[in-house]
């Protein structure tokens, strides 16, 4: 699975965490999504953690995409993210 609407409603479930963790991509995406007060103190924590920058698309250099080892992430990681983006 390689494009985006893969990765977007299919995650890995080799380790039978696919549930949570596609609730927890979901989470996260729509939480960097919300355009509230918090939406750029959010995105500045993203571009600050060393654990997300694991998982950027490393061809945007301006922009962040989500590379795909973000859908396949540990669950402990992705809960990290999603503490970092509330």
């Amino acid at each position: 699975m390689s494009s985006q609407n893969a990765l977007d409603y299919f995650v890995q479930d080799d380790d039978s965490a696919g549930d949570l963790r596609g609730k927890l991509v979901d989470s996260i995406q729509r939480c960097l999504e919300r355009r509230d007060a918090a939406y750029q103190t959010r995105w500045n924590r993203v571009w600050a953690s060393a654990l997300c920058q694991k998982y950027r698309r490393p061809e945007s250099e301006d922009y962040w995409l989500w590379a795909r080892a973000f859908f396949d992430a540990p669950i402990f990681d992705l809960q990290a993210i999603a503490a970092l983006v509330q």
